[in-house]
Order: C-alpha cells, then structure tokens, then sequence
C-alpha cells in the first residue's frame, strides 16, 4: 500500500511543472468541468461563476497560475501529498480536509439544493428531504462525485429511499430522471437554471421541489496544499475579499 501511494504522488508530480513541486514560482489552480460554477467554455476559455474572482484575486496578489482541470479525487490527492504548489477552487471546508490543507476565506454562496423530479413523481413543493430519504418506496439519484454539505451527506449516509449512484454530468441525470430510472436527483439551483436552459426544457419536462428542511448553500473556498505561504494565502484573502 505504502509503495502505491508513493508511486502515485510520484506519477502526479512528473505531470506538474518543476518549478511548482520544487517550491516558488506559480501555484497550480486545479478546477473540474462543472457548468455553470467552473470549466471550459465551448471557445475552450476559462468559464463560470467560480474562476474570475480567483483568477483576479491571483493577478492582484502576484502570484502567477497554471490552470489544470483534474478529477475531484485526484485535486484531493494533489493537495493532501503537499508536494507541488497548487490550490483546488471551489471547494467546500470541511474538518477533515483542514487538517492537511490550507483553506481560503469563502469567496461564494451556492444556492439550496432543490430537488428535480420525473413528473409522474408524487411529492408536494416544500416536503422535507429527510422524509423522502427515509422512504424505502423511493428511488434517489445520487451524484457520487460531489459532496453535497453535512446536512445532506448526513441523510445520503443513512437514507431508507433505494439509491441509483452515478458519475455522469448533469445532462445526463436530467435525462435518466425524465425515463423515470429514478423519482428524483438533488441539484444546485445554479445547475437546474443552467441545464434548463442549455437542454430548453419547461417546466412540463420536470418537476422541483424546494426542500423546507434544506439549509442555506454551503459557502466555496479555496483549498491549498501547505507549500502555498502563510504570506501568500493573506495577499490572496485580501483579493477575494474585495
């Protein structure tokens, strides 16, 4: 196990520039393809809602960026070997994440998680999520790649409903949700306006029900290893500040 992590790290920093795993030089800002939040528009550009106040918060600090996109997992990984100079954004704080990072101050709010349902899906606007979690009657898709904050990754981890796990994007959950492979998907208010514009759907292809028991949106940081400098996380605090 101890040689494969090794090796593992081994293999993400021969993909980083030296000058970032050996220390000084730019800081290596990781994202995903998530519309509308972070990714790569259709120009191939840098897009959503998450990338310009850390790209100008950067430029105001001084600090030079490589851009990278990588998987969730593998930001973790990057991030928790504490080996190369790189920042995940967008990320939500969590204790055990503190412990081997160094995190921002939060720079964005998302919007509740609404829930998006097939429209044969018989369930009342403003019915709590715990109460639908807990039903053995329904069938939840989940998106496995993502976190979804405390409150929600509390009633995944002990919901009665029968859960359908997938990695596929937002389009195609959309998609599986309207051929009734499941009642309903938990979906960012950002992401169910984003979709439902790019697959121009009406409110006669699906239902939302907005949660009473759902709490506020989690707030977005970012999440550093530790060879970013104490000096440097306050001159980019102050960029995302302002």
């Amino acid at each position: 196990m101890v040689l494969r992590a090794i090796a593992a790290v081994m293999v993400l920093l021969s993909a980083a520039p030296q000058s970032v795993a050996a220390g000084g030089g730019p800081v290596v800002l990781y994202y995903v393809q998530r519309p509308p939040f972070m990714g790569r528009d259709a120009k191939d550009n840098l897009a959503g809602v998450l990338i310009p106040p850390v790209a100008a918060a950067f430029a105001k600090a001084g600090i030079p960026v490589v851009w990278s996109e990588a998987s969730p997992l593998r930001q973790v990984t990057i991030i928790q070997s504490n080996a190369v100079r790189a920042c995940s954004i967008g990320r939500y704080k969590t204790p055990e994440r503190a412990a081997f990072a160094k995190f921002s101050v939060p720079y964005y709010q998302d919007s509740s998680w609404v829930g998006l349902t097939n429209v044969a899906f018989n369930a009342a606007d403003h019915v709590r999520a715990a109460d639908l979690m807990a039903d053995p009657h329904v069938t939840v898709l989940i998106k496995d790649d993502i976190k979804f904050g405390p409150y929600v990754d509390n009633l995944i981890a002990h919901m009665k409903a029968r859960r359908v796990g997938s990695a596929s994007d937002y389009d195609q959950l959309i998609r599986m949700i309207q051929a009734r492979r499941a009642d309903f998907t938990l979906i960012s208010g950002e992401e169910e306006t984003y979709y439902r514009d790019k697959l121009g759907l009406t409110d006669k292809d699906f239902k939302i029900i907005h949660f009473s028991d759902m709490p506020a949106g989690e707030k977005r940081y970012l999440m550093c290893s530790k060879l970013v400098e104490d000096a440097e996380m306050e001159r980019i605090n102050a960029g995302l500040l302002k």
